[in-house]
């Protein structure tokens, strides 16, 4: 069965295609690298996802979810996932095929290295990609540094979204990456807008100044104040601080309204440091993954 909208995306059915590389395999599945022999060439990532039991649930319903996410979108940042197939075997859901948009880089758990100024230009980026998802009316809902990637020539990509298309029964079941997750969220709140923007904003924090955001009681949504970022890295500047600050307040009305509002203020920090995107380019070095 196949994810998505009728639109003319690459599908698995019929591709005829060469696996060139195993590119990662964790618990969640075996990502590969191929060719599809019938379109030039043209290489893209596939996600082979394996039922080993129910637990295997959640992750099948999460790549169907970014599948249809996918779809609605139109924005270079989120990656772009083509196409979804369940396999079944002796009537039974045996595993699941997602096609993704082939991405080499790296994510940002894997580059520790990045300068302030790097992080405010990639972060300006997710900030824009996240505003028009949340203009299609997609959350991304599982914001972490495994999800943004960093490509060699310096583009910023988005993965992970779908979260909030899984069946709530499903959703519960998946913990996902509780360190940037709103106070709301953590309580098993409905996620919304204002959930992604305290997720980015803990991102920013965490790996801005080294510290996470979530720690002691405010991991259990209790209001608990946090060091103010300028005092952890006196780098960063009143603007970028404020920004910070708004965006963990731990009641969400407290928050900016939208991730456009959220965008806005990071285009207006990186004109006020005078950042250029050249210096994105060649931050990922060595032989980068899918």
């Amino acid at each position: 069965m196949s994810g998505g909208s009728s639109d003319d995306r690459p599908r698995l059915s019929g591709m005829k295609y060469l696996v060139e590389s195993i590119v990662s395999t964790d618990d969640t599945g075996t990502i590969m690298l191929i060719a599809d022999q019938g379109k030039l060439g043209r290489r893209y990532a596939l996600k082979v996802i394996k039922r080993e039991d129910k637990s295997s649930d959640v992750h099948l319903a999460l790549a169907k979810g970014a599948c249809e996410a996918s779809a609605k979108l139109g924005h270079p940042v989120p990656m772009k996932y083509h196409d979804f197939q369940s396999k079944k075997k002796w009537f039974r859901v045996d595993r699941g095929e997602l096609l993704m948009e082939y991405v080499p880089g790296r994510s940002l758990d894997q580059l520790e290295d990045l300068s302030l100024d790097q992080l405010v230009l990639v972060f300006q980026k997710v900030a824009a990609g996240l505003a028009h998802m949340h203009r299609r009316g997609v959350r991304h809902g599982d914001l972490s540094p495994k999800h943004v990637m960093l490509t060699k020539a310096g583009e910023v990509k988005l993965l992970g979204y779908g979260l909030t298309l899984v069946p709530g029964p499903l959703r519960e079941q998946y913990k996902g990456t509780r360190l940037y997750q709103a106070p709301e969220q953590i309580r098993g709140k409905i996620l919304g807008e204002r959930s992604d923007i305290y997720a980015l904003g803990a991102l920013m924090y965490h790996l801005m100044t080294g510290q996470p955001a979530n720690v002691g009681g405010r991991a259990k949504g209790d209001i608990e104040k946090i060091s103010l970022p300028a005092r952890l890295n006196p780098a960063i500047s009143a603007p970028l601080n404020s920004l910070l600050v708004a965006c963990l307040q731990s009641d969400p009305p407290k928050r900016p309204e939208t991730m456009y509002e959220v965008s806005q203020r990071l285009d207006a920090i990186v004109q006020d440091m005078k950042l250029d995107d050249a210096l994105l380019r060649g931050a990922v070095r060595g032989t980068p993954t899918a």
